[in-house]
């Protein structure tokens, strides 16, 4: 069974670009004025409280995990070099 901690085998783990960034885009787009009724519905969506609260949560998450698999990379390969 493979080593599912293993950061090569999660290659779509990495950095999560916040929603804020696209927010602020669309926020930007709709204030032109200048805008499908999709782009308003996509902005009132990344706008609600509680979509922003689940990508704080997300992000944390990502950052957690990425810092456990740099920390045991490094452990790893300091045992290594004991032996």
């Amino acid at each position: 069974m493979p080593d599912h901690d293993d950061a090569g085998s999660r290659p779509h783990v990495g950095p999560v670009p916040p929603l804020d960034q696209d927010r602020l885009v669309l926020g930007k787009v709709v204030d032109d004025g200048e805008v499908s009724a999709a782009e308003i519905g996509y902005y009132e969506a990344f706008s609600d409280p509680l979509v922003r609260k689940l990508d704080e949560i997300r992000q944390r998450r990502a950052g957690q995990y990425l810092r456990r698999m740099r920390r045991r990379h490094r452990t790893q390969s300091h045992g290594r070099r004991d032996r």
